[in-house]
């Protein structure tokens, strides 16, 4: 899976609720641009993916951080930056595991 594939998923499936793409490592920053747009998504699995902070970003930015309660983000490469923007930007955030980040030491 490429980020073709979730760019054709977010143009094809506007009204998808839920993606686990975790264990996707070619899954980039690309993709975030893609699934910030979908405003009912409400869990996200990117674990094993090579997001990083920028992407994490895009995300939390876009329409989708309204309704998103779950977002998996374990073994990304992400920092104590991208917690503290889905922390703050993400409202209704039920579920966030980022196990395995490096983040300031911690994992």
């Amino acid at each position: 899976m490429t980020d073709d594939v979730i760019a054709s998923i977010a143009d094809n499936c506007p009204a998808i609720s839920v993606l686990n793409v975790g264990g996707v490592s070619s899954i980039t920053d690309t993709s975030m641009k893609c699934l910030a747009k979908l405003e009912h998504l409400t869990s996200l699995n990117i674990s094993h993916s090579e997001v990083t902070d920028d992407g994490i970003k895009i995300l939390v930015q876009g329409k989708c951080a309204d309704l998103l309660n779950e977002l998996l983000i374990n073994y990304c490469q992400i920092t104590e930056t991208s917690i503290n923007t889905v922390v703050f930007g993400c409202k209704n955030l039920r579920i966030f595991s980022f196990y395995g980040c490096v983040c300031g030491g911690l994992y």
